[in-house]
């Protein structure tokens, strides 16, 4: 009787270890397998799209020339602004002082005047200003290089948007498939794992790991 109870055990922790053999090597295939799609994929986009964004950035580079004059312009006016603001603050400052040393916190109509004047010469400064910045944005925009360069990028942009769409169409079945099998194989770990001792289990799960790590060795 004890024998064949001894016997029954080999056989069950055979028959275990088997399956955990078998579901390691499945595991390891549908990992390499889904490993080497994806690098068909990053393949397949180097191959057709890095030229394309080569071509990209070239263009740009030589947009960046005929913008930067006018950027230098429109940074000039922006500072014009933050000047007109510094200038407010410290015309305000002084106001507030000379107020406060004669009437302490109370106003009058002479200092609320001088307020609304300073407000308004700030605001004449930086709307005068932001008419220039618009003035140099529509000559850049109406600029023969500028449009022509914008459009060859536009164009470039829409061509690498549909290559990356043909290359991600061509992988989907591929890649579905192989996911759909990774998800069964997971559910077939926690199960096998929930019949398993503490040792056991995370003995599992190292060669799991091992497998993620280098699913194709």
């Amino acid at each position: 009787m004890r024998l064949s109870l001894f016997i029954l055990s080999l056989t069950i922790f055979a028959s275990c270890a088997d399956k955990k053999e078998e579901w390691l090597k499945s595991y390891a295939q549908t990992k390499c397998a889904y490993s080497r799609e994806t690098e068909n994929i990053k393949a397949d986009s180097v191959k057709t799209i890095a030229p394309l964004i080569n071509e990209k950035t070239q263009l740009q580079d030589q947009l960046q020339k005929i913008t930067a004059p006018f950027e230098e312009r429109i940074k000039g006016f922006n500072e014009g602004m933050k000047e007109a603001q510094r200038d407010y603050m410290k015309e305000y400052r002084k106001a507030e002082e000379a107020q406060s040393e004669r009437y302490g916190h109370r106003n009058t109509p002479a200092y609320e005047k001088k307020l609304s004047s300073l407000e308004n010469i700030k605001a004449t400064k930086i709307s005068a200003l932001q008419n220039k910045i618009a003035k140099v944005k529509e000559e850049m925009e109406a600029n023969s290089d500028f449009k022509n360069l914008n459009e060859k990028i536009k164009l470039l942009e829409d061509k690498i948007n549909s290559s990356l769409t043909v290359i991600s169409e061509k992988h989907k079945p591929t890649i579905d498939s192989l996911q759909e099998l990774l998800n069964t194989e997971n559910s077939n770990f926690k199960r096998m794992q929930s019949e398993m001792e503490t040792v056991e289990k995370k003995q599992f799960e190292l060669k799991r790991d091992s497998i993620r790590v280098n699913p194709c060795n």
